[in-house]
């Protein structure tokens, strides 16, 4: 029976969490050592934003609720001092988050390795250069995709 592009991808993306799971348990500078899946991609947020509101974060990452992502602020703050915290000048109601120098490094990890990670699966499909291309475009039409499924949620809020 023909395996459909759905179910290989399901598949991919299962391997690889796991790979990355193992990966940091055997690393012995496991640089995002109790950092969950969601405080990292938080970290991840803030590092392609630079700044962002609280509000702005939980829009952001809808499947986390508000109180959630406050908690995991406060111990991203004050537990590993990656992020900041500031009032707004304009509206002390609101409350700026971004990344210290700390979190600009660890986050800088966090992205490295992964990108580590993703090598090694390029370099062990052993394409050839035109596999490739169509791996990269194929690749660049999904990222295209989630970009505008993202901001589309936005707009529809």
């Amino acid at each position: 029976m023909k395996e459909n592009l759905e179910n290989l991808i399901y598949e991919l993306a299962y391997r690889i969490g796991l790979s990355d799971q193992i990966r940091q348990a055997n690393s012995k500078d496991n640089p995002i050592d109790n950092l969950s899946p969601e405080e990292q991609l938080i970290l991840e947020t803030l590092y392609k934003k630079d700044r962002m509101r609280i509000s702005d974060i939980n829009s952001t990452l809808k499947a986390l609720s508000p109180s959630n992502v406050s908690t995991m602020i406060k111990k991203l703050q004050r537990e590993k001092s990656f992020v900041s915290k500031v009032r707004s000048e304009e509206d002390d109601r609101v409350v700026i988050v971004s990344l210290t120098e700390a979190g600009k490094k660890e986050t800088q990890r966090i992205i490295k390795n992964r990108l580590e990670m993703y090598k090694i699966i390029v370099t062990a499909l052993n394409m050839n250069d035109e596999d490739e291309k169509v791996l990269h475009r194929v690749v660049k039409n999904a990222v295209a995709f989630f970009d505008n499924f993202i901001q589309g949620r936005h707009e529809s809020e």
